[in-house]
């Protein structure tokens, strides 16, 4: 993803224009480097932004596992020991009917 971002001191073609008699080498060297260093910040910038919506979505997972963890899974599990005592209250009750009648 490239950005195109304007420079008030350029003209169209976004090209700088400075005046070669009141600079040197050095300005060109500066100017080349900070071209580069502005991609390199965009860069970074779509690199923070996307490790910070990951940062969040992890956030969210962690906040439903937590909540399954807690509260769901307990919920279930003691849902099971109550089926599971009644299934055997059952169990005993048919046994004594059966032994009533024989």
């Amino acid at each position: 993803m490239h950005s195109h971002i304007e420079n008030p001191y350029g003209d169209d073609n976004g090209d700088v224009v400075y005046s070669y008699l009141a600079s040197n080498s050095e300005m060109d060297d500066t100017l080349v480097s900070i071209e580069g260093l502005t991609e390199e910040l965009l860069r970074l910038a779509e690199i923070e932004k996307s490790c910070q919506l990951m940062a969040d979505e992890i956030e969210k997972t962690r906040r439903r596992v937590n909540g399954l963890e807690y509260s769901t899974i307990p919920q279930l599990e003691e849902t099971i020991h109550y089926i599971e005592l009644k299934l055997e209250e059952t169990e005993r009750a048919n046994l004594v009917r059966i032994m009533k009648v024989k």
